[in-house]
């Protein structure tokens, strides 16, 4: 990893060039909780604190996928990257590019399209 200096006056600043460490699990699921406390965590999965403690500080053996699943569900967070660590934005489409799109953006294409186009769905030319 190449490290360059940087001198701005009497500060000195050093920039990292390389690969960024992926986080692990514990550090994922730490990062997830957000507004969720680790005791309304434990209540949701059924299980103790010392446990959540020691699945998010990465020692003993790690939550099941089960847990995980739940975790994200709980957190609103992506179910691959706590799982993984892989940004799930970035992933190849296994079904080719066809994505389910989201109600909300269902939503705002419909009424683009009907910006587009009159009420019998031929285009005005815009």
């Amino acid at each position: 990893m190449a490290h360059v200096r940087h001198t701005i006056g009497d500060m000195t600043t050093q920039t990292h060039h390389g690969r960024i460490p992926q986080l692990t699990l514990g550090w994922r699921m730490k990062l997830s909780l957000g507004d969720v406390s680790a005791q309304e965590m434990g209540e949701y999965l059924g299980v103790s604190r010392q446990t959540l403690s020691r699945w998010m500080g990465d020692v003993g053996t790690p939550p099941k996928r089960a847990y995980l699943a739940q975790w994200a569900l709980k957190t609103g967070v992506d179910a691959e990257w706590l799982m993984t660590g892989a940004d799930p934005t970035s992933a190849p489409d296994p079904d080719g590019g066809l994505r389910a799109t989201p109600a909300a953006s269902l939503e705002a294409l419909t009424r683009a399209k009907r910006a587009r186009t009159g009420r019998d769905g031929v285009s005005t030319g815009r």
